[in-house]
């Protein structure tokens, strides 16, 4: 790696960190004595943040080449699993745009039964506090019933508010059950780590990606990414571009 990469990936990392310490910059006043409590808590924030942090400078430091996560058995996929046009979109789970285009995607994949889509977490915090919580949330439902139970979580999620509303999170539980998930297996879950460590894999990954926003996909043919889709584009643009790769 030239010195110039290896100073774009200080840059980028001291970008990463900053913004991740805003919560806390304005939650602890240079008056305020910290209660053992809050100490813990601020150390749990800020180790989360390295772990973070390292995953995404481990993929920045490959080569170019090798920064690609491609869809594997380990992603959660609807539809066919053998297609040769594969959507993957990056998502918040309380992102209005998000909504609208998971409506987007499901029309299509409803009409090109031939294509797949996977999702990946890309929780931004920042402007949806909750999106992480539901992201875990998810993806508990993900690890412990399989993709089925995580696309009902997934879809539940999404159908149950309006574009421009905020997700009830006591409804949560619900979705869970409805999945399938007993909530002693959910709640073991969700107080664990590895679910999010799984989220925060998948946003290291969309980080690496160049993912700035939701929604962010990604179309590939034949294992090729070969499109972008940025933002919640409406479905005569999706389909159109779809129905020329299966040409």
């Amino acid at each position: 790696m030239s010195y110039k990469n290896i100073f774009i990936v200080i840059l980028i990392t001291v970008g990463l960190v900053t913004p991740n310490l805003l919560p806390i910059q304005a939650s602890v006043t240079p008056t305020k004595t910290l209660t053992n409590e809050e100490r813990a808590t601020l150390i749990s924030y800020l180790l989360n943040q390295v772990e973070i942090l390292q995953a995404q400078l481990e993929i920045l430091l490959k080569d170019e080449s090798e920064i690609s996560a491609p869809i594997s058995a380990e992603d959660y996929t609807k539809g066919n699993p053998a297609a040769r046009v594969k959507i993957l979109t990056y998502s918040d789970l309380d992102c209005p745009f998000c909504k609208m285009f998971h409506t987007t995607l499901e029309t299509v994949i409803k009409y090109n039964p031939a294509i797949s889509v996977t999702y990946r977490h890309f929780p931004l915090e920042m402007l949806h506090p909750n999106a992480m919580k539901l992201a875990i949330a998810a993806e508990c439902a993900g690890q412990i019933g399989g993709d089925t139970a995580f696309w009902s979580v997934v879809d539940s999620m999404f159908n149950s508010r309006l574009a421009n509303q905020p997700t009830d999170m006591s409804s949560v539980t619900s979705f869970v059950t409805k999945a399938g998930i007993s909530n002693k297996a959910y709640d073991t879950c969700a107080s664990g780590q590895v679910a999010r460590k799984a989220v925060e894999a998948d946003l290291a990954s969309g980080l690496a990606s160049d993912v700035q926003g939701t929604p962010q996909s990604f179309v590939y043919k034949d294992g090729k990414m070969i499109e972008k889709i940025n933002g919640s584009q409406p479905l005569s643009v999706v389909q159109a571009l779809i129905t020329n790769l299966l040409k």
